[in-house]
């Protein structure tokens, strides 16, 4: 089966009405005004497809994905390089206040300090800064970032002119004015600096495909931040809920047990904090294209090949360089043998690209029958069509299982893709009776797509992308059909893919003002998992509407991992000999004995 083939697979049956099938991802009243002024209560509502007005009582605010931080893609600079020392300069600055160690934070979401000045205080809230402290002492040192005078590393004072009618847009406040902060900097008119280079943040990135907007080259995510500290990271872009720690180990952190294959010297899905010289690791696996998985993988890495799907490998080589022949990308299915060890890709139903691993002797090896099997699901969505996998069928009962546990709680009961992909069709029909709705459709870097590209062939309309998510959608083989729902202007269309975490009220707020007289309301969906909730998991609500004047967001718990419910299904058919929880985890600790007595008892 060719990499890919379950995204693709989504929109085969695009003739039929209903949304597609599951094994996908892989490989009111009219509105109108602004809503500052409106004084209607919050409502919240759980909605089945057939109750989009039922309502619930009051929950404040919104509840975002723990940990997760959002991987923010800066367009293309017109005619100019990202400058080597952008990252330098923001991890010298983060030295300064005492917070390097949230370095890999910004380096991944691809921040500059340049659009690290016009962060607010939530900003860093939603983009994973874990304390109330740390995100304080944030904004004190943007504030002062600022302030008149405050020049950093690398950068020319410049003081105010008359403005030139053809420079319109800049990120840096005159420095006689008032600064500007936040989103609604970049739709003001204002004096440039006499440089031809005009930054844009990753706070409206997704915007970078209209003509008035021009960025740095997103620079590739970088190691840690203090050689001699090592970190797990929060969650960026589509990753698992892993919590933050840091230890200093001599700069080495040992691999832990759902990271080597058992029997064998392979590596999967770890790449940072390794000691100098590994060489009896020759092979390592990256089971998709989540920060938290490569993380620490640059375009210098040397230490081996790197085996993945050819939608991971092509991401891989965009997005952090790496030179091909570094990478050995397999197809799905198709079984080949390394060292006496038979290795298999499988369709995680994760991200495009996503894939499981089966490792298990290569006929004729001596000592062969003695090796038990292993599964590695990396992040996967273990739904009940997976059994029918030959693959997976042979290995019932005899092999070790290394599992994604993200939803191991018993919480999380949240319904199928399916299910969640028709309530969200039914609330965009039901919200487009205005024709000057705009729609935002959270995703990640990679992740969630199938719901804004259902919404775009339920419409009969074209989604906007950034230029840079359209690059990164290349990378996924797209059928032409699926390709020609895409655009990269803002102007043709009222359906947006825009950051999971710009789905928020402030920022819907600012987007809202800067499309005055086009739009008078902003509908945002925010497809995760994370959105579910105990009361919720009992009614199996599929979705949650919350309203505050014009603005309305639908929570959706469209999840691409796998359930409380579908774990244990699985483990119980699965019979595995041995299980290996790879998400909050402790190792051979309490928790990862709960977390199996929680799947098995």
């Amino acid at each position: 089966m060719e990499d890919g083939s379950g995204l693709r697979r989504l929109f085969l049956d695009q003739a039929s009405s209903g949304p597609s099938v599951a094994l996908l991802p892989t490989s009111g009243p009219k509105r109108c005004g602004n809503p500052e002024t409106q004084t209607s209560a919050t409502e919240n509502i759980d909605l089945t497809a057939e109750e989009l007005s039922d309502a619930e009582n009051d929950r404040s605010g919104l509840r975002v994905e723990a940990g997760a931080g959002p991987h923010i893609d800066l367009p293309e600079a017109h005619g100019e390089e990202r400058s080597h020392d952008i990252d330098d300069r923001l991890q010298e600055w983060l030295s300064s206040i005492g917070l390097a160690h949230y370095h890999p934070i910004f380096s991944n979401a691809g921040l500059s300090l340049d659009a690290v000045r016009h962060l607010t205080e939530e900003d860093f809230r939603v983009l994973g800064i874990p304390t109330l402290g740390a995100r304080r002492r944030l904004a004190l040192a943007v504030h002062d970032l600022k302030r008149p005078g405050a020049v950093g590393k690398g950068e020319q004072k410049w003081e105010p002119h008359q403005p030139d009618q053809a420079q319109s847009r800049t990120p840096l406040a005159p420095l006689n004015r008032r600064p500007i902060s936040g989103i609604t900097h970049f739709f003001r008119p204002a004096q440039s600096p006499p440089s031809k280079k005009r930054v844009v943040s990753g706070i409206l990135q997704y915007l970078d495909g209209g003509e008035e907007y021009a960025a740095s080259r997103p620079a590739p995510p970088q190691q840690a931040a203090q050689q001699g500290w090592t970190h797990k990271a929060p969650d960026m872009a589509g990753t698992t809920a892993r919590p933050y720690t840091m230890r200093r180990k001599g700069g080495v952190v040992p691999l832990r047990p759902w990271q080597l294959v058992p029997g064998t010297q392979f590596v999967v899905d770890r790449f940072d904090s390794l000691p100098p010289s590994l060489p009896q690791h020759r092979h390592w696996f990256l089971t998709h294209f989540h920060a938290d998985h490569y993380k620490g993988l640059t375009g210098k890495f040397d230490r081996g090949i790197i085996h993945c799907t050819p939608t991971t490998g092509a991401l891989v080589a965009q997005q952090l360089r790496l030179p091909p022949a570094r990478l050995r990308t397999q197809p799905l299915d198709e079984p080949f043998d390394l060292e006496g060890t038979r290795v298999t890709f499988l369709d995680a139903n994760h991200c495009p690209g996503a894939a499981m691993l089966v490792f298990e002797a290569s006929p004729g090896v001596a000592g062969g029958q003695a090796r038990r099997p292993v599964l590695h699901t990396g992040d996967c969505r273990l739904v009940a069509p997976m059994q029918r996998l030959p693959a997976l069928a042979r290995l019932r009962g005899r092999a070790d299982l290394i599992l994604d546990t993200t939803y191991c709680d018993p919480q999380y009961q949240f319904p199928s893709q399916d299910e969640v992909l028709s309530f969200v069709i039914d609330a965009v029909k039901a919200e487009a009776f205005n024709p000057k709705t705009l729609f935002l459709f959270g995703s990640y870097t990679i992740g969630k797509e199938r719901v804004f590209l259902e919404a775009a062939r339920v419409l009969r309309q074209k989604v906007y992308v950034s230029a840079t998510k359209l690059k990164i959608l290349n990378c996924l083989e797209l059928e032409p059909e699926v390709r020609a729902q895409l655009t990269t202007s803002d102007r043709e269309t009222s359906l947006h893919a825009v950051p999971l975490w710009m789905i928020t009220h402030d920022h819907m707020t600012k987007l809202l003002k800067h499309y005055r007289g086009r739009f008078t309301t902003v509908v945002g969906f925010k497809p995760t998992g994370w959105t579910h909730d105990k009361e919720a998991g009992r009614t199996r609500a599929r979705g949650r509407k919350q309203q505050r004047g014009s603005l309305i967001t639908y929570q959706v718990p469209y999840s691409e991992h796998s359930s409380f419910s579908e774990l244990r299904e699985f483990v119980t058919w699965f019979a595995p000999l041995r299980i290996v929880p790879s998400v909050n985890s402790d190792c051979h600790g309490p928790k990862a004995k709960a977390l199996v007595d929680l799947l098995t008892n």
